[in-house]
């Protein structure tokens, strides 16, 4: 009878252990910014400074968001698979007074355009037309901890 309950814990270890690992995000932190500077022509006009913290926290929620089984958008799925590949920077953005991280994605291969990309992304939001699911964005709600405002590039 022993035996049957360390069985019944070890499955439950291994259904829960994933759930757990999903909820941390795994873009490296080198492949992380908050931007200091946004652009003139921003549709954010009041900004503030977050955290690292505060970003790690969006970025756990953010992959929750991307990876729910439930989030039926194609550009989604093809996100997923190259989660862990992608740039993101980070601007702190007041919302009818209410603070939430601005969030742009982007992913750099071995192309000419992705490597001017690298050049600046430090400094400079990265905008860019077309591309699909190379680009999006997405907002972070720090006092709901929800995500709002999905929407990736489109194709030529």
């Amino acid at each position: 009878m022993n035996a049957m309950k360390h069985i019944s814990l070890a499955i439950v270890l291994v259904i829960e252990g994933p759930l757990i690992c999903m909820a941390e995000p795994n873009i490296p932190i080198e492949q992380q910014v908050i931007l200091k500077q946004v652009p003139e022509r921003f549709r954010y006009k009041e900004f503030w400074e977050p955290t690292e913290k505060e970003t790690q926290t969006a970025l756990a929620t953010i992959m929750a968001f991307v990876h729910d089984p439930k989030q039926n958008d194609r550009e989604l799925k093809k996100i997923q698979s190259h989660y862990g590949q992608y740039y993101v920077q980070f601007i702190g953005i007041l919302v009818e007074g209410k603070r939430r991280l601005y969030c742009n994605f982007f992913l750099v291969d071995e192309s000419l355009l992705s490597e001017r990309l690298k050049e600046n992304w430090q400094e400079k939001l990265i905008r860019v037309r077309d591309g699909g699911f190379y680009y999006w964005r997405i907002e972070y709600d720090l006092e709901t901890g929800k995500c709002l405002n999905f929407e990736s590039n489109g194709y030529a």
